[in-house]
């Protein structure tokens, strides 16, 4: 009785805990732990003081049932109930108090105090094929207010015109959005091929978003095909279904507004080439007419102008040259690549292979230490470029007023010369897949940066080339690495000298970043030289001119100072700070706008010379980035399409089956479909316990858990 007694005076205790300190213990709680968390408190103590938001927070679905019920609860928190609804529904409405059905769905009528919509920060779908794909959008549009995070499986019968529903209206507290598609099926069928359709125009929605800085974080994955099977070699064989088809859906998403504030992505397509869709983009360059409009410079759209963080494993990267070295060169802020069973490293298949693969892998570390030169090269080229433009247009325009017209044929080869620049070649396309021609069907167009510049439809900026005065020379001091981890998993069969061949590799990357961090060091002090003579040669100049030339020219001569700059620390949004109605058709007087526009274009900023030398000390002292070749996915996929030996569908590539007698009706066939490892699949196996504390892997696993 004592015993008793005591038991019931701790519990009543317990439920004299207020609201605000259990608040602050379940914040403590892990949030895919907290909904069970909650529901569990409220169980054990039903006169506990425990909020019912927490029991909404975080939402996860692994079935019809639940999402049924979590429907049901958000008509009743929205006053949207229908008397018409299910006998489910019509269940929870008998009673005004609260209630916990099994899915741990507490109603409480159409009491105001519990709006859905403003609670759920998180929903995540466990499930690889549901019922009816509707309510899962009705449930999405419902929640969509104060959404942070959506994850979602997305497997053989979610339509892509299912997944544009729900992205069609924009939702502007979203942070994180993780799909991960399963195609997979082991039987040929209609269905799961869904006729052929593909999610290309899931991408390009989101690339028609407004610009969000609260949007960081994408991941879209597919997973790998399962192993093919001795009998499927023998007999039939399946083509498995595929997720993207036009690879610019990448492109537009990269120069779009939304992609703009993207830090960390996640894009793995199995056996695609995604370094071109990536790193090149002959659809949205940004075009600069100068003067009246006759000559034009084209410059390259910034493509995700601040990722830190990019996994492209599975996916296929033809060389180190040309797969490796234009991704690094293209993002200059990365700080974790994951590359893992990308084929870059082929490990060695007899003794004699294995300087092979040693020269692969230190060719690796010194262009991830120098990628910083390959970038100030193209940089600084393409200054020249402009400048030489502007010099030529200011000349016709002066030889013009001055009745000199300059030969037709001399315009015709710069203009041919300007176009063919950054023309993209003809014949098969740079896209690994498919091929397709320019005029069936133009890509997306996408709300991009580049049109905030001046306000202008066409995205052209105007400038006069008279009135442009250009700083003489621009030396730009190449930028250090700043990879802290440079994943690329790669499988060695499993025996005991598996640790030394890592080991190996490790050494040799350290000596190719070693290598790659010299050439680094003379390429930085040869710009400090070659500006220390610039910098003397113009001096002399002024000393020359000061005393000949009249105060204004004086001036304009004096912002023609030479500038040592570099890459500053992000893409920013270029500010509308020139009105409608300055605009001219022949142009409009930008003095030195022009270069200003032209230095925000790259994310240019101005560096002293003592502070060069100073980061060139402290990047010399770097160690080296964590260099893991542990793969961290799987090498074979799963089937999500498995149907029972009973269900004997038609098959469509056969003429000779017979239909069968009885049309089924699809909640019949959903019923006997068996996933091979159940309704819901591991996301990922543990992570290997030999990953480095900074590797990307670890990274990624915090990231996207």
């Amino acid at each position: 009785m004592l015993i008793d007694s005591s038991r019931r005076n701790n519990r009543s205790s317990v439920q004299q805990i207020p609201t605000e300190l259990w608040d602050y213990i379940l914040e403590l709680i892990p949030p895919t732990s907290l909904r069970s968390t909650a529901l569990a408190l409220s169980e054990v103590l039903p006169g506990s003081k425990v909020s019912t938001v927490h029991l909404f927070r975080h939402i996860s679905i692994s079935d019809d049932h639940q999402l049924r019920s979590l429907l049901t609860q958000l008509h009743y928190s929205t006053g949207s109930y229908n008397s018409t609804s299910t006998s489910t529904s019509r269940s929870l409405s008998c009673s005004t108090d609260p209630k916990i059905n099994r899915d741990g769905i507490k109603s409480y009528g159409s009491d105001p105090r519990l709006d859905l919509s403003n609670i759920t920060q998180t929903f995540s779908l466990r499930s690889w094929r549901l019922m009816d794909y509707n309510i899962l959008i009705n449930v999405l549009n419902l929640l969509s207010k104060n959404l942070r995070i959506i994850d979602l499986f997305i497997g053989p019968l979610f339509g892509p015109e299912q997944l544009e529903e729900m992205f069609f209206n924009p939702k502007l507290r979203l942070e994180t959005l993780i799909l991960r598609f399963n195609q997979n099926v082991s039987k040929r069928s209609y269905e799961p091929f869904l006729k052929g359709a593909y999610f290309d125009g899931c991408l390009d929605l989101l690339a028609k978003w407004p610009a969000s800085t609260l949007f960081r974080s994408l991941s879209i994955v597919q997973d790998l095909p399962p192993p093919l099977q001795k009998s499927t070699l023998i007999n039939e064989g399946i083509a498995q279904p595929i997720v993207l088809f036009r690879f610019w859906c990448i492109t537009n998403l990269a120069t779009s507004a939304i992609g703009l504030n993207i830090h960390n992505l996640r894009l793995r397509i199995p056996g695609r080439n995604l370094g071109p869709p990536l790193t090149e983009d002959f659809n949205n360059l940004q075009t600069i007419r100068i003067g009246s409009g006759l000559t034009e410079f084209r410059v390259p759209t910034r493509l995700f102008g601040n990722l830190r963080y990019l996994d492209i494993s599975t996916s296929y990267l033809c060389s180190v040259n040309a797969g490796l070295l234009p991704i690094l060169k293209i993002y200059p802020h990365l700080e974790h690549l994951v590359i893992d069973r990308t084929q870059l490293i082929v490990p060695s298949r007899f003794e004699g292979d294995e300087e092979r693969v040693y020269e692969t892998v230190r060719l690796i570390g010194t262009i991830t230490a120098s990628v910083g030169i390959n970038r100030a090269v193209d940089t600084s080229r393409l200054w020249r470029d402009f400048h030489k433009t502007i010099l030529a247009e200011n000349q016709r325009i002066r030889s013009g007023r001055n009745g000199i017209q300059p030969p037709k044929e001399q315009m015709a080869n710069q203009m041919t010369e300007l176009k063919r620049r950054k023309a993209p070649k003809s014949g098969r396309s740079v896209y690994v897949s498919p091929r397709w021609k320019k005029d069936v069907r133009a890509p997306v167009q996408s709300t991009s940066r580049t049109t905030v510049d001046i306000k202008s439809e066409k995205m052209d900026r105007y400038f006069s080339a008279e009135e442009l005065i250009l700083p003489e020379k621009i030396l730009i001091i190449p930028n250090p690495s700043r990879l802290v981890s440079l994943c690329c998993g790669t499988e060695i069969d499993e025996d005991g000298s598996e640790r030394d061949i890592r080991a190996t590799w490790m050494n040799q990357f350290e000596r190719g970043w070693k290598d790659g961090m010299d050439r680094y060091k003379q390429t930085v002090l040869e710009k400090i030289t070659e500006w220390d003579r610039t910098v003397d040669v113009w001096n002399k100049a002024l000393e020359f001119k000061r005393d000949k030339l009249d105060e204004d020219r004086l001036e304009s001569f004096l912002l023609t100072k030479p500038r040592l700059m570099k890459v500053g620390k992000g893409c920013e949004k270029m500010e509308e700070d020139v009105e409608d109605e300055e605009l001219r058709l022949d142009g409009i007087n930008l003095a030195e706008e022009s270069f200003e526009r032209f230095v925000r274009m790259f994310s240019l900023v101005d560096i002293d010379r003592q502070e060069v030398l100073k980061e060139l000390d402290q990047q010399m002292m770097r160690p080296c980035p964590t260099f893991c070749t542990i793969p961290d996915c799987r090498s074979v996929g799963r089937v999500a399409w498995n149907p029972n030996q009973s269900d004997r569908g038609i098959d469509i590539l056969k003429i000779d089956m017979k239909t069968p007698e009885r049309v089924e009706r699809l909640e019949e066939r959903l019923e006997r479909l068996k996933l091979s490892n159940g309704d819901t699949m591991d996301v990922d196996d543990e992570i290997d316990v030999r990953h480095e504390p900074s590797c990307g892997h670890k990274f990624g696993r915090i990231l996207w858990s």
